[in-house]
Formats: structure tokens, sequence, C-alpha cells
């Protein structure tokens, strides 16, 4: 097990430059490091407008604080607030995003579509133990989140009243 904290994290420009993220984690592509298999990632939305976009990427995100914000995606609007799923969409898509009272801070997760299959979920127990290679993104506050690295094996209990996000890869992608 490893524990990732704000020592860890890299603050960074968004690919379109209208903010900053902090990234949590990242599998760098071995063929170009300035690309990623996989990243995780925490960002602030202070203003509404465009997602970067991510050609070859799938990205998840949930809303982690903050009222909320509405997505304009291709297939339709979609409203995301603290109490939303994941939800998931192409990082080849064009994206608006509009805030819906002030900002909010949301979980990023993504991955290349060649890599492998991701998923995520929010943990209803206080208690976890990994069967395989996972992370769980243990949230308190927006100045207050580790990041937790797990193998097959590795067990954690949490003993505090926040948002734990559980982050595991699936099957290969052929």
């Amino acid at each position: 097990m490893k524990i990732y904290t704000q020592d860890n994290y890299i603050v960074m420009p968004w690919k379109n430059g209208e903010g900053s993220t902090c990234q949590l984690y990242k599998i760098p592509d071995p063929n170009d490091e300035s690309l990623f298999l996989f990243r995780l990632s925490i960002a602030t939305v202070s203003k509404s407008g465009s997602f970067s976009l991510f050609p070859g990427i799938e990205r998840l995100i949930m809303i982690l604080d903050g009222n909320g914000i509405k997505l304009d995606l291709p297939s339709g609007d979609i409203t995301l607030t603290k109490n939303s799923k994941p939800l998931a969409f192409s990082g080849d898509a064009a994206v608006y995003a509009e805030l819906l009272d002030g900002f909010v801070l949301d979980f990023n997760v993504m991955v290349a579509r060649n890599f492998k299959k991701v998923n995520v979920e929010i943990l209803a127990n206080k208690k976890f133990q990994a069967i395989s290679h996972s992370f769980i993104l243990d949230f308190q506050n927006k100045s207050d989140y580790r990041l937790i690295e797990l193998n097959a094996g590795d067990s954690v209990d949490f003993r505090s009243s926040g948002k734990q996000v559980l982050v595991y890869f699936g099957a290969e992608v052929d």
C-alpha cells in the first residue's frame, strides 16, 4: 500500500489554458512521456467554459464539492452534483460546462482506450480489501484528501466521515 498526499501531487495548467488541475497519479505513455495511459486528478472549476479535448482518452468525472455543474454533451445535457454517480464520456467530445452556483471540485479519471478498462464507484463501507491493483481517493474537503494505491490483498479501514471513491482496473483491452 502506498499513500499519496499533497506533497506528491503536481499542479498543472489545463490543456485548454482555462484553469489548472492537481494531478494525483499518472502512468505515462511509454512512447511519448507528454501523454498518459492513465491519470487521476482533481480540478477546481471556477467558471463556465469548454472542457479540454483528449483524443483517444475515455474520461470519468464526479463532483466532490460545490453545487454542481451542467455538462452539454453530444448525447444531451446532464447535471452533476455531489450526489451523482461518476459520469463516463469520450475525451474526443466537445463538452461545455456551466456552473450551477459557484465553483465545483471534480475528480477525473482518464484512461487511454488502448490501455485497460477502468471502473469507478463510491464505497459504501468504511473497510475495504483490494482484490486487484486499485486506488482509493479518500476525500474530506477541498484541502484535505489523499490517494491510496492498493495491491491485491491490501486492506484499509476508513474512520472518517468523508467520501471514498474506488478506482480499479477491469479487463485488458484487446
